[in-house]
């Protein structure tokens, strides 16, 4: 096992979902992520689950990460590390502020 290459990770600190209606195999799940609050150590993911081919939504929610020292288990004081940031910026900005308020994105999983 190859040692971590980064001093912090992403520690789920809230989660939520809402389920409304099942998904099965043979079924083709779409999800829908965005980017909600990009904080200095924090982030806020939403979701929703669609069923290819189908109206309605099949379930939505979300969850927050704190980015961590690896030593300590505590946020980093200098916040995220500036390469996640940057990946983050670009869900936020392209997903997050791009469409209309509240309206998450399509992608095949």
């Amino acid at each position: 096992m190859h040692p971590p290459t980064s001093a912090s990770y992403g520690l789920v600190v809230n989660s939520h979902s809402d389920y409304f209606a099942s998904i099965a195999f043979p079924a083709v799940a779409e999800l829908g992520l965005r980017v909600a609050k990009l904080g200095k150590s924090s982030v806020e993911y939403e979701f929703a689950l669609f069923e290819k081919g189908m109206d309605g939504v099949k379930s939505v929610g979300g969850f927050t990460h704190v980015f961590v020292e690896r030593a300590t288990g505590r946020p980093r004081k200098a916040g995220m590390e500036d390469s996640m940031r940057k990946g983050l910026e670009k869900l936020y900005n392209e997903v997050g502020k791009g469409g209309e308020e509240g309206t998450i994105e399509k992608a095949k999983l």
